[in-house]
């Protein structure tokens, strides 16, 4: 009865073992035939894979798609060429001329004012505004005339003060007449003056 029990104990054992084996083998070659091929179309199921496209064709990847062609008509001219300087203005233009821009005062006495009248002209087409009349020192005041016609005339006023401290010297004085001459909108003139010594 013992050697009875035993044999059949180990039969059992064995026809487990042999189970187990058998089931493993199965369930692995299962695993290995559910694995579908990359990029082929299931055949059964009749769709597509995401590398293919509907015709079957391969798909661009998005660095390979080119890029969008620049119009003719977008393209960057350059910039504009910038106009000479001095370049005149087209149409009817004025024209600041000055007859004698330097006067010479001569021999002055101290504490003495000298004034002189500068003519200036207009050979233009267009009416000459004088806007302003800058002198270079605090000893001149400048008087002018802010409209000359095409043709005509007008004139800047200087009045200059000679200081007593100038004595026995030689002075130069200026001030600068600005235009709307597109040309030559600022013109400087010049009074020389020589005070005389203190007696």
């Amino acid at each position: 009865m013992n050697k009875s029990s035993s044999f059949l104990t180990v039969a059992l054992g064995l026809a487990s073992i042999v189970f187990f084996i058998i089931s493993f083998s199965s369930s692995f070659l299962l695993a290995q035939t559910a694995v579908p091929e990359t990029g082929a179309k299931n055949e059964t199921s009749g769709q597509l894979s995401p590398d293919k496209a509907p015709d079957g064709s391969p798909l661009a990847s998005p660095e390979a798609s080119p890029a969008p062609a620049t119009s003719a008509a977008t393209k960057d001219k350059g910039p504009t060429a910038p106009k000479a300087e001095g370049e005149k203005q087209k149409g009817p233009a004025p024209i600041l001329l000055v007859e004698n821009p330097e006067w010479l005062a001569g021999d002055n006495k101290p504490g003495s004012t000298i004034s002189h009248d500068f003519t200036i002209k207009n050979p233009g087409e267009a009416d000459l505004f004088i806007s302003a009349v800058i002198p270079g020192c605090g000893c001149t005041v400048a008087k002018f005339s802010s409209l000359v016609p095409p043709g005509g005339e007008g004139k800047v006023t200087l009045s200059i003060d000679l200081y007593e401290e100038w004595a026995g010297r030689d002075v130069n004085k200026s001030a600068t007449i600005l235009s709307n001459d597109p040309v030559n909108p600022q013109q400087r003139v010049v009074v020389r003056a020589k005070v005389m010594p203190k007696s």
